[in-house]
């Protein structure tokens, strides 16, 4: 089967249209965008069919619904499709979530020109991302040179058929860009930020996560079309911030006992021996519980041998 869909480089293009963060924003920024294009590869271009964005931490962007398009198919016949879609994202300095679906029923391809509002598609992009840019805040007893961010990458990437007339996706970049991309089926694996350079005590965390659904119906005299086209790219699960290490130059790791956002959120940091007294290992609350009731009994101790 042979049909036009297009280039890896178009689809770039367009997803960077409908992102609209990018990588050197202001920091303490938490953005997410829900966005829907439909278009028709004959030249009549992209045109929206739903769209929604904030700029408020923890807020859902979303838009759902569906519209159905009449015309003539490749043989000339009457024809009818419906194309429904939903696509959400919340951006929080925990994680973010996208997720991005459609499906299109008995779909057909109108070779005939586009004009004016008869505007009849043969491919449909339903897009969701969300993106945090913050400066965040570390307290350790030894100056830290940089930090790495453990992140949760958890989501499913689905589609109805084998072939590349659905593409189902999530991808997470952050400043030293992709850090992963979904596989078909199911995803769960952490990744690393890499190196962010920690200066005067602060350093800053962007990451942007996608989740698209790309349906292409074009096609040529012969081919033969489903009945039915369905993806989800289901990246709600999130991609969350697990843990934060810190480093000197050289790459030794130092403890972090806290890392806080603007907003007063705080991280989870991974503890370790104090390098300047190897014997003094940090402990952890319950070690400290059980100290404290250690002195409490000796203290008792000494009380009855005075009497």
């Amino acid at each position: 089967m042979t049909f036009i869909r297009p280039t890896l480089g178009a689809l770039a293009l367009i997803a960077a249209t409908l992102a609209s963060g990018v990588a050197n924003a202001a920091p303490t920024t938490f953005y997410s965008t829900a966005n829907v294009l439909a278009g028709n590869s004959d030249g009549s271009g992209d045109w929206v069919v739903g769209a929604a964005n904030t700029s408020i931490k923890d807020s859902l962007s979303n838009t759902s619904g569906s519209v159905t398009y009449s015309g003539t198919n490749v043989g000339g016949s009457a024809a009818a499709m419906t194309f429904s879609y939903a696509a959400r994202s919340i951006s929080g300095s925990g994680g973010l979530k996208a997720q991005a679906s459609a499906n299109v029923s008995t779909p057909f391809d109108d070779r005939s020109p586009v004009v004016g509002l008869d505007l009849t598609p043969n491919y449909f992009f339903t897009v969701a991302t969300a993106e945090m840019n913050d400066t965040l805040t570390v307290q350790s007893d030894i100056p830290l040179s940089y930090v790495t961010v453990s992140i949760r990458f958890h989501g499913d990437a689905l589609k109805s058929t084998s072939d590349e007339r659905v593409l189902s996706y999530g991808t997470l970049s952050g400043w030293n860009g992709a850090l992963a991309n979904s596989t078909e089926g199911a995803n769960d694996f952490t990744v690393n930020s890499g190196r962010l350079a920690v200066t005067n005590g602060t350093f800053d965390l962007y990451l942007h996560l996608r989740a698209a659904l790309y349906i292409d119906i074009t096609q040529k005299e012969g081919d033969v079309l489903n009945d039915f086209y369905i993806g989800n790219a289901d990246f709600f699960n999130t991609a969350t911030i697990e843990r934060i290490s810190g480093f000197d130059a050289a790459g030794k790791p130092l403890d972090v006992a806290t890392v806080t956002g603007t907003d007063g959120f705080s991280y989870q940091t991974v503890r370790v021996v104090d390098p300047t007294n190897p014997g003094n290992e940090v402990p952890e609350p319950g070690s400290l519980a059980l100290i404290g009731i250690g002195v409490a009994s000796i203290a008792a101790i000494r009380r009855r041998t005075r009497r």
